[in-house]
């Protein structure tokens, strides 16, 4: 699968994976999606934030800056990797 195939399964445009990795910050849809592909909450927000979301999924809302923490970033990217691994993208 291209990296646009998975855009697509994430129902986002291609270009939005490169802006995560660049500070963008996805919606909750998109994290949601990221979620489902095997990203964790802790590799998107940091252990801290993302313990708190799996304890409190309904009611926790991450503050604009955790976008930009290296754990999100490194998370975006390792989920990107995985996605590789597993021939969902080249």
């Amino acid at each position: 699968m291209s990296k646009s195939d998975a855009a697509r399964k994430l129902g986002a445009a291609p270009a939005m994976m490169t802006g995560w990795l660049n500070g963008k910050k996805p919606g909750y849809a998109y994290l949601r999606k990221l979620c489902e592909v095997g990203m964790t909450a802790q590799e998107m927000f940091g252990e801290k934030a993302g313990d708190a979301l799996v304890r409190n999924s309904s009611e926790f809302r991450p503050e604009p800056e955790v976008f930009e923490s290296p754990e999100f970033k490194a998370g975006v990217v390792r989920t990107i990797e995985d996605m590789k691994k597993m021939g969902l993208i080249k």
